[in-house]
């Protein structure tokens, strides 16, 4: 499998999570801003919630994440979050989720 087949795949698995707060699937939205390959062994994906106040920002995260190791078992995941107004706080929590 190439390389954008395995990150179109993991798209559509990702798109098929539901956001916690409005509780559509993420496919009908736009708040996956990237998934990429950082090398070997790693996964990124990168968010921005519908709202920069996201009570669920976290919540999502860890949904997101869920979801890629799901399809990728073997790689580890960062999942980042954009566009909130505690990004670093937010990220933090992802990283020790």
């Amino acid at each position: 499998m190439s390389v954008n087949t395995f990150l179109k795949d993991l798209i559509e698995h990702v798109q098929k999570v539901r956001d916690p707060e409005t509780n559509r699937p993420l496919s009908e939205s736009n708040i996956i801003l990237e998934v990429s390959r950082v090398d070997e062994e790693t996964i990124r994906v990168v968010y921005s919630p519908f709202s920069p106040a996201s009570p669920v920002a976290v919540d999502l995260g860890k949904r997101i994440r869920e979801a890629v190791s799901e399809a990728a078992p073997n790689y580890k995941i960062q999942v980042v979050c954009k566009g909130h107004l505690l990004d670093d706080l937010v990220n933090r929590l992802l990283e020790q989720a």
